[in-house]
Formats: structure tokens, sequence, C-alpha cells
């Protein structure tokens, strides 16, 4: 999904939704979404699904992703605002329970969002 605002050929906003938590992520999820030059990326995962190897709860998912995220946008050096957004593929309440890390981009680090 992708909004644009002022600009016509520069989205103000990237959204990616990725229904399963795979390598693709990193790959090509990541360099796609910042390839295309918007000013905020918000990137939508279900960390839990599938569970990766080693965890043993959504929170050890959650956390295993972010950093992962937060390692592929310093290796690509992404100095514009990202979003990355978590929810268990397991939880049906409505709306669902959520975690939000924002990259700060001088910092070269994923902080929570509140």
């Amino acid at each position: 999904m992708w909004f644009w605002h002022g600009v016509p050929d520069r989205p103000a906003v990237a959204i990616r939704e990725v229904k399963v938590a795979g390598d693709a992520i990193v790959q090509e999820e990541i360099p796609s979404m910042v390839k295309s030059g918007a000013l905020l990326t918000v990137l939508v995962i279900y960390p839990d699904f599938p569970t990766p190897e080693g965890t043993r709860s959504v929170e050890d998912a959650t956390e295993l992703w972010k950093e992962r995220v937060g390692a592929e946008l310093d290796r690509i050096g992404l100095t514009r605002e990202f979003l990355l957004a978590t929810m268990s593929a397991f939880d049906w309440e409505i709306p669902a329970p959520w975690k939000g890390f924002a990259w700060r981009p001088y910092e070269r680090s994923m902080i929570p969002v509140e």
C-alpha cells in the first residue's frame, strides 16, 4: 500500500504486511520497501508464524525479528523513518495486541513505540 502526498513520484508512506515471517523479509521485503523512497515505511509482521527456531514465545520471536530488521536497516544505512509492527498470528482479540519499534537512523537502533 502506498500513500502519496505532495510529490507525485515519491510516496510519503509505504505499508507492507508480510503474513509469513521468513528470510524473505530481510532478503527481499525490506530492500524493496527502502527502494521505494517513502519518507515513512511501515512493516507489519507476525513474528511467530512460523515460530523461529530457538524461540519459545511471541515475545522471544518479536525480539528476534526486531534485531533482524534493525541489523538489515543498519546494513542498508537507512536514514529515513521506519516502523516495525508485530502481532501474534495466533491472537484473535480485536484489536489484537501489538508491539511497535521505530528505527532511529542516527542512533542506528530500534526503539519501542509506546
